[in-house]
């Protein structure tokens, strides 16, 4: 790992740095394409990452102003960046600034894009202060300081404009980790390791594993303590030991050994409940471990996660139903499919008489009838050697994406 960049690797960064050079403080893991900045306080350098699956690309990099003092900002006024991970919250041009902040728009160029300081952790912290943004600079400003934003030129600001968007990470450090291709690896593969054991000991109710994990001064935007946010998690593990658990879009930001975000989107699916989010899972290095301090979560409509599962259900239903594929078939119905064994018997005799099978379904439509139970409803045309028919069936189903089972099913000739 070096922390020192020549002024030659500089004049070439896609060409070098994206070859040979990665910055060890984003990382990512089958993430939706998006744009990262990493901004570098010693050097003063701001970094454009486009990420895409589990690549990282450095696109450009400009010459940035921060605070006027060194360090991380703790208390309103210090005229310090703050350091952390923080995500854009809006976006102001320069006729929305000069109707807010009159003549003194000027200051902050062509536009300014928020962050979310304070973040979860520097609320724990006890941290103050307010207006920390990413802002374009006046071309008569003299100073080369800012009263701790991140000031750009407007040409570079400008520039970078159309890869700038709210919810667009921001990694603010003092020095960025660069490391070559295989100390990236090494670990990306170690913060993957960890969130997946994280997710396991939750998902199998692993208690004293789970808890291992959770700092004393664990706090939630609401204020719940570690020990109620605890206590919660053990209840609702007794209750609904039968659930999954899923994460993809996975996106790592490290403020070096300080501070750890696993940013991705997560499917919950329970008996009982059944939600869709992004989740933010804050960390803090604790005695050389790595132990949650707060999470964040935002949620996404759970039908665009559900619907490409149980489209996925329904084709492979269909396909080992076309094949006669007897035990594929019947792996489909839950043990609670109404006198199973004497259904079974007469598929089997259906399937052995009925020579070629196709089936065709389509209009389906589904709704949640709580938790994870589902009512599936579609048009299915059926055809064999023997016969034909047309209607509507419906299948009562319960389970997870992958694991869904019938437990009944009508059947309403056209």
């Amino acid at each position: 790992m070096f922390k020192y960049v020549s002024i030659f690797l500089f004049l070439f960064p896609v060409a070098i740095f994206a070859q040979e050079r990665y910055i060890g403080n984003v990382m990512a893991d089958g993430s939706a394409p998006h744009y990262t900045l990493v901004v570098e306080k010693s050097p003063k350098k701001l970094y454009l990452l486009k990420i895409d699956g589990d690549n990282q690309t450095l696109l450009d990099n400009f010459t940035v102003l921060t605070g006027e003092f060194d360090g991380n900002k703790m208390i309103e006024g210090d005229k310090k960046t703050p350091e952390g991970i923080y995500y854009i919250t809006e976006y102001m041009d320069a006729p929305t600034m000069r109707r807010k902040f009159g003549s003194y728009a000027s200051t902050y160029g062509t536009g300014a894009y928020p962050v979310n300081y304070p973040n979860p952790i520097d609320r724990i912290l006890k941290k103050t202060g307010y207006g920390i943004w990413v802002h374009g600079l006046d071309p008569e400003r003299h100073k080369p300081a800012t009263e701790g934003c991140v000031g750009m030129q407007n040409v570079d600001l400008d520039q970078i404009k159309p890869n700038l968007s709210i919810g667009m990470p921001v990694v603010i450090i003092d020095n960025a980790s660069f490391m070559n291709k295989e100390a990236y690896a090494k670990q990306r593969n170690a913060h993957l390791d960890e969130l997946n054991k994280f997710i396991e000991a939750w998902s199998y109710g692993s208690y004293d594993i789970f808890s291992s994990y959770v700092h004393p001064k664990y706090s939630s935007y609401s204020g719940k303590s570690a020990k109620a946010y605890l206590d919660k998690k053990k209840q609702l593990m007794g209750l609904y030991p039968d659930k999954q658990i899923s994460v993809d879009n996975i996106n790592v930001y490290r403020q070096n050994n300080d501070t750890l975000v696993y940013d991705f989107d997560q499917l919950y699916c329970a008996p009982n409940l059944v939600s869709y989010g992004n989740k933010r899972i804050y960390l803090v290095n604790d005695n050389g471990t790595n132990k949650v301090i707060s999470e964040e979560m935002r949620s996404i409509p759970v039908r665009s996660k559900l619907d490409p599962s149980i489209s996925a259900f329904l084709s492979s239903w269909k396909l080992a139903w076309e094949s006669k594929d007897i035990k594929g078939y019947i792996d489909f119905y839950s043990p609670k499919f109404a006198n199973r064994a004497a259904w079974q018997e007469d598929k089997e005799k259906i399937f052995a008489a009925a020579g070629k099978i196709d089936v065709k379904i389509s209009d389906i439509k589904w709704a949640q009838k709580g938790g994870n139970n589902f009512t599936i409803s579609f048009t299915q045309k059926y055809s064999s050697d023997k016969n034909s028919d047309l209607g509507i069936k419906t299948l009562e189903v319960e389970g997870c994406p992958g694991a869904y089972k019938i437990k009944s099913e009508r059947w309403s000739r056209s």
